[in-house]
């Protein structure tokens, strides 16, 4: 009983392993750059992923329902987080990438009450403050004397920042498809729409660059 009430948390935890061992691959690509990255990252994943749904016969749980443009969205904002988040953990480092991504919870409380119609109260707003200061004094403690608005690491943490405010809008998107969709649509389509997108990236990278990278991209995906 312990157990089973602990799986849930279990999953978070080895869900933030998985998505912390992103650094880990991308150092271990080379010759490619980040939107192919991507879409060979999302081609294995998908294919994993049919064969997990197909496995479990839950091929029904892709059906498509109504709210077809919310998924069509949530394609559009995966590939655009995705790029900007590679994108910053590339210029500045694992760490920082991650800590920027996951302001996302500050952008949804400040939205929520317009978007989701849910109120906020003061202490979550006096949080939210004190949360930016922190990562703020985490990422660019030097800054306090002299902000540095040029260069590359400057640009690498404001894509950091944006893929922040756009995996907050993934969230938002997620809990309005939830209402027409199981977990296992909500991750297909998306993860499909965007490896259309990415498509045209593929005609860049060799055959040979494509097959140096083929284990570490199969496990990326």
């Amino acid at each position: 009983m312990f157990l089973e009430g602990k799986k849930p948390h279990f999953a978070v935890i080895a869900g933030c392993i998985f998505y912390g061992m992103n650094g880990l691959f991308i150092d271990r690509i080379h010759g490619m750059s980040i939107a192919p990255i991507i879409f060979y990252r999302l081609f294995f994943g998908l294919l994993f992923l049919f064969i997990y749904i197909a496995a479990r016969g839950k091929t029904s749980d892709l059906k498509l329902k109504k709210r077809k443009g919310s998924l069509l969205l949530q394609g559009v904002l995966v590939v655009a987080c995705m790029l900007l988040y590679f994108t910053c953990l590339k210029i500045t480092c694992v760490s920082i990438a991650i800590l920027l991504q996951y302001t996302a919870p500050f952008y949804v409380m400040l939205a929520s009450p317009l978007i989701l119609n849910e109120k906020i109260r003061k202490e979550s707003i006096s949080v939210l403050f004190i949360a930016i200061t922190g990562v703020f004094l985490i990422v660019k403690p030097e800054s306090l004397s002299g902000i540095e608005l040029t260069g590359n690491y400057m640009l690498g943490i404001a894509a950091g920042l944006l893929s922040g405010v756009i995996f907050a809008a993934l969230i938002m998107n997620v809990r309005i498809l939830k209402a027409e969709y199981p977990e296992l649509a909500i991750m297909f389509w998306p993860m499909g729409v965007a490896l259309l997108l990415l498509s045209p990236f593929t005609l860049e990278i060799s055959p040979n660059v494509l097959y140096s990278n083929l284990k570490v991209l199969i496990a990326f995906g």
